[in-house]
């Protein structure tokens, strides 16, 4: 049961990637740009993508996580479960803001 985590550059995203890792079995982390081919590569069963903004749209550097999440959704099965986080604040049921617990993120995906 792969699990994949897009993320970027910035310290809060890897470091959470990093927390990920240490506490979730099987892994695997790409960044921003690869993440499509990393998806449809590992086939993974549960992706969270991080530093998703909708604000800027079409401004890469403000919504690095919203052009993966739209490539990632459209290419998903409906088995797959597509999370989307970041700082701001959305009600979208597959969203969770950061700061994050790891429980909360647990609950999303359903593991």
């Amino acid at each position: 049961m792969a699990k994949l985590l897009v993320v970027g550059r910035s310290l809060i995203s890897q470091t959470v990637a990093r927390i990920f890792q240490d506490d979730f079995e099987g892994v695997v982390e790409s960044d921003h740009e690869s993440a499509l081919e990393k998806f449809l590569a590992e086939e993974p069963t549960h992706v969270i993508i991080f530093d998703y903004d909708e604000h800027g749209d079409g401004t890469a550097e403000f919504n690095r996580g919203l052009v993966p999440w739209r490539d990632i959704k459209n290419s998903a099965e409906s088995s797959q479960v597509i999370v989307r986080s970041g700082f701001s604040r959305y009600d979208y049921p597959d969203y969770i803001q950061l700061p994050l617990k790891l429980e909360d993120v647990r609950k999303m995906l359903g593991i």
